[in-house]
């Protein structure tokens, strides 16, 4: 190219390099976006390097490394945009409304992401600054216990299988008030699936439980998803239609089915797991014949001690949003934007983005174009 540049007030020789990093706009947007860049990402001189050094210095892991990228990409395809613009349509967009622009987009797909690298203070500022709001997940501890049943009795049922589809089993118990075991039973499936072998077991407890006249007030299983089925009578998948039917007919009332955690499931657990490891079945009346490695669950429940779970939440970052002029903030070196050169750099554009589909169709049209020539 070499025609002189039309987005500069003072025209000079106009190359790929002066367009993406020397004119008056991009000197403006990378002032703007230095704060963001990773230590680890080197400025070059050339756009070629300088992105190639983004995309394998920069991790989308953290949200200052997301928004650091995100941004970099939105900026180039402003200042391609803007320099059409003022090419074809003699009109252009002042920076202050582009970095609006882009801090609304960056915004937006940060609240609509959650991260799992905890932020440390320095870039947490930095975030806060640009006014992003990046959420993260959280572990908290949270103590749970197996609740008895207020009257009647209670049905635990749970299935395990080793892979999916493999081996499977389900395993259950009904208890009273006291935390009494009454009937305890396992079944080994053969190959299944592990909802296959979670469907089966409710539908064994609810027969064990009809045919010896135990009637029960409340049913814990710790899937979610079966749960939602029976209360909602919405069919899981037609290979296990059979069992679904007839667990649901044989539920009274929807609302007997409970979520619970599964560090509350454990004796239906331990019984499912035993099935799968010993592959028979069994049915057996009260506490005494449970096999020994399910004793140490029945006996937790039953003496209501506590168990330990591990939440992940979802939690954001508040604080101040500056919307003032483009100072750098406290913490980020000042002064000017540097970039250095480096020879035996990449030669062409279009090699920058070859393997880097995620970044968009209109991406590719601008990465297209200036290898072709403004």
């Amino acid at each position: 190219m070499v025609s002189c540049c039309s987005c500069c007030h003072l025209p000079a020789s106009k190359d790929l390099d002066h367009l993406f990093i020397n004119n008056d706009l991009a000197v403006s947007l990378w002032r703007w976006i230095y704060p963001l860049v990773s230590p680890k990402v080197t400025l070059h001189s050339h756009i070629t390097a300088c992105l190639w050094s983004f995309l394998q210095d920069s991790t989308t892991h953290s949200p200052i490394g997301f928004a650091s990228l995100y941004s970099v990409i939105l900026m180039l395809w402003s200042v391609w945009k803007n320099r059409c613009s003022r090419r074809f349509e003699s009109t252009h967009s002042l920076a202050g409304v582009i970095i609006n622009n882009i801090k609304s987009m960056v915004a937006h797909s940060l609240s609509m992401l959650q991260f799992k690298v905890d932020l440390n203070p320095k870039d947490l500022h930095i975030l806060m600054w640009f006014g992003y709001v990046p959420r993260y997940s959280t572990k908290m501890l949270k103590l749970v216990r197996w609740i008895p049943p207020i009257c009647d009795f209670s049905l635990n049922v749970d299935g395990a299988c080793k892979g999916n589809p493999r081996e499977c089993g389900g395993g259950g118990c009904i208890r009273d008030s006291q935390g009494n075991v009454h009937m305890d039973f396992f079944h080994f499936y053969g190959v299944g699936t592990s909802m296959i072998a979670k469907v089966r077991a409710l539908c064994d407890g609810l027969r064990l439980a009809t045919s010896s006249g135990y009637k029960l007030s409340i049913i814990h299983s710790d899937s979610q998803v079966l749960v939602n089925s029976i209360c909602e009578k919405k069919m899981l998948s037609w290979r296990s239609y059979s069992w679904w039917r007839e667990a649901v007919s044989l539920i009274s009332e929807p609302g007997l089915m409970s979520h619970v955690y599964r560090e509350t499931n454990q004796l239906a657990d331990a019984l499912a797991n035993f099935a799968v490891k010993d592959k028979y079945d069994k049915v057996f009346r009260g506490a005494l014949n449970l096999p020994y490695s399910c004793k140490g669950s029945m006996t937790i429940d039953k003496s209501g001690l506590l168990n330990v779970r591990l939440i992940v939440s979802a939690k954001d970052t508040r604080g101040a949003v500056s919307d003032g002029e483009t100072a750098i903030p406290s913490g980020v070196p000042r002064g000017a934007v540097h970039f250095t050169s480096r020879k035996g750099g990449v030669s062409s554009a279009g090699m920058l983005f070859k393997n880097v589909e995620s970044i968009g169709a209109e991406m590719d049209v601008v990465v297209t174009a200036c290898s072709a020539g403004c």
